[in-house]
Formats: C-alpha cells, sequence, structure tokens
C-alpha cells in the first residue's frame, strides 16, 4: 500500500501545509492550498464574540442537574504553564454529573488535561465557555451527554471516541473536528451542525496514510447535510455510519479517502452547483451496494487515483448526469468499476470517453 500508485498521487499533491486551530498539519495543493490558507486568516480574524452569560443559560435549559456546579474539591488542577489559567487534571468526586465552574480560586478554567474527566462515574459534562482548550483522550468512556463551551476552534482527536453520546451539538465557532474525535462512538445517531459557517474542516486529507473517521463507526442515520463553509470531508469521516443520503455543498473543495466507505444504507449524494474543482480521492463510495443516484453536473470533478464504485448499480437508475468528471492520469487504468454490471452503454462509453480502460 505505501508504495502504490494511489499514495504517490497523494504525496504528489502534498505541497501546501497548514497548521489549522488543532495544530493540525493540512496537506493540500497549488492555488486551492493558497485559498485554504487565506480563508483560514480570515475565520481567525472574524471569530465571533459569545455572550458571557451563555453557559448559565445552557445549564439552566438542561435542568437542575446541570445548573449546580461542582465544588473546586471535586477536581485534581493546577494553573497553565502561563500561570494565567486553571488547567483540570482529574476528576474525584461522587457526582456522574459534571458541571465544570469557570473559575478556580478566582482563575478562569481555561483547559481540560488529558485524563482529566475520564473517571468512569462520570455520565454527564457541561464545560463553561472559559475552556479554550480540551485534550484528546479527556473524558470518560461513559459519558452519554455533553455540553462544549462555545469557544472551541477545535474538537481534539479521540475526544469521545467509543463513548456513549446519542447526540452532539457542534459549537457555533468550531472550525474544525479532528480525525478520529467520534471515532466508533456508535450511539451517536445525530449531529447538530451549526449554520454559521465557521466549520472548514470534519477531519483531513491528503497525508501519507489514512487516518482514522471523525465519524467513523459511528450510527448517524437517514440525511446528512454536510454545512456550507465546510471545504474539506476528511479520510473515512463517515465511513461505516449509516446514512442514506448526503448533501455536499458547494464550499467542500476535498472529500478525502474512504469518507463514506462501508456505508450500507447510502443511495444518493447530491451536490450544490459550483465552479470550483471538488477532489475526490480514492475509495469515496467503495463498499455501498444500494449505492445509485449521484449527479456531478453542478460541480467539476477530478478524481484522484482509483474510482472504486466497486459494485455499485446504474446511476441512470435516478436521472442523474455523470457530465464533468475528470480523471488523473492513473484513473485510467485503474479497476474502480470492477463489478458495476448494471451500468448502461450510455454510461460506459462516457467513462471510456474520458479515459477509463478498466473493466465494469
Amino acid at each position: 500500500m505505501k508504495n502504490s500508485e494511489s499514495q504517490k498521487l497523494r504525496l504528489a499533491a502534498a505541497i501546501f501545509l497548514l497548521i489549522s486551530s488543532c495544530g493540525t498539519l493540512h496537506l493540500y495543493a497549488g492555488a486551492w492550498g493558497k485559498a485554504f490558507k487565506e480563508t483560514f486568516k480570515a475565520m481567525k480574524n472574524s471569530a465571533k464574540s459569545v455572550s458571557d452569560d451563555y453557559g448559565s443559560k445552557r445549564r439552566k435549559a438542561m435542568g437542575e442537574d446541570f445548573e449546580k456546579e461542582n465544588s473546586k474539591d471535586d477536581f485534581i488542577y493546577d494553573l497553565t504553564e502561563d500561570g494565567e489559567g486553571v488547567i483540570i487534571k482529574g476528576y474525584q468526586g461522587t457526582r456522574n454529573i459534571v458541571t465544570v465552574p469557570a473559575q478556580i480560586e478566582d482563575f478562569p478554567v481555561t483547559h481540560i488535561a488529558e485524563n482529566g474527566l475520564t473517571n468512569e462515574i462520570i455520565t454527564g459534562i457541561s464545560l463553561p465557555d472559559s475552556v479554550i482548550s480540551i485534550a484528546p483522550n479527556s473524558f470518560s468512556e461513559n459519558l452519554e451527554i455533553a455540553f462544549l463551551p462555545e469557544t472551541m476552534k477545535c474538537l481534539p482527536s479521540r475526544l469521545f471516541q467509543g463513548g456513549k453520546l446519542a447526540s452532539i451539538e457542534i459549537p457555533e465557532v468550531t472550525e474544525e473536528i479532528s480525525p478520529s474525535t467520534f471515532y466508533y462512538c456508535k450511539s451517536l445517531t445525530n449531529i447538530s451542525f451549526s449554520e454559521a459557517g465557521n466549520l472548514k474542516y470534519i477531519g483531513d486529507a491528503g497525508g501519507e496514510y489514512l487516518s482514522e473517521g471523525a465519524f467513523e463507526g459511528c450510527s448517524i442515520e437517514k440525511k446528512l447535510i454536510i454545512p456550507s463553509g465546510v471545504e474539506v470531508i476528511g479520510d473515512r469521516s463517515f465511513s461505516g455510519t449509516n446514512i442514506v443520503s448526503v448533501e455536499i455543498p458547494s464550499t467542500v473543495q476535498i472529500i478525502g479517502a474512504d469518507a463514506f466507505k462501508d456505508c450500507p444504507n447510502l443511495e444518493k449524494v447530491t451536490f450544490e452547483k459550483s465552479d470550483k474543482t471538488l477532489y475526490i480521492m480514492p475509495g469515496v463510495f467503495d463498499g455501498c451496494p444500494y449505492f445509485n443516484k449521484i449527479d456531478f453536473s453542478e460541480r467539476k470533478v477530478v478524481w484522484c487515483s482509483e474510482l472504486s464504485f466497486k459494485g455499485g448499480k446504474s446511476f441512470a437508475k435516478g436521472g442523474y448526469s455523470m457530465d464533468n468528471i475528470k480523471f488523473t492520469p492513473a484513473t485510467a487504468k485503474n479497476t474502480g468499476f470492477k463489478g458495476c454490471s448494471e451500468f448502461k452503454l450510455s454510461e460506459r462509453k462516457v467513462l471510456r470517453d474520458l479515459g477509463y480502460k478498466g473493466e465494469f
């Protein structure tokens, strides 16, 4: 796999480096990489202010259990390295619902350390808007409900991995959801994305090796609407979920490898009209047995290496168009459509004219 033609192409495209608010290195190429950099700067300069009393209103709305803050004695804590805030390093309280106070000893609570709130008795967490950083692996795997601060620009990796959340509301200011943030959180069926347009990255794409997907293995059901503003749907982001359909906004410029792989109920994908080129990495829809409706007519599409619609059904069944598809040179030699026996001759002709030489 390491020396495959697919990986060479991905590595060749990895010309541009961008450090996100999570500290992630995003690898992008050419003019669109430059555009991402400019967009990222603009996002940092235009982050919305958040009301100071938002956290208290949120806790009150969720009932008495969350409205009552925990005592400082329930936590193991220290000053942050810069001496300006408090970092939570552990929980030693007896309540299973944990509401972290905004201040401890007159210092704002700003950081949650790795393993800071992993005590197995914790089933609910509410964090104040003073928190600006949460380390990976900082929450209990028994967590069933969580309210994140409206100051979190980045949701770190492995934050809810393997947890018991049923639903999650992504904060309005969040710019990035890291790879594996909700990895195999099997109880998660509902995601509420903000419509503010600040979210840019769902996972990561373009690296030498595939990352664990942001929502991989979750039980997300029915229609998935990617919010406008998202530019990257990263590797394996929604792989193995129960989604039935996906709507891709005009802002998306990259769909990472295996992004929707092994989604057993996925039937339909639609793309919002845009003049921007959409780069699609290998295996995006591989292993989706009912996938037969896709419309590329509103987007300029470049397939980067394999197509991986293996075993797919005819696109024409839904009356959808395959116009505007383009292949990279490597694609002409692949077998990404092998097993697609239901493709009509007219569809095969389109693919042949575009340079596809593999089997159906």
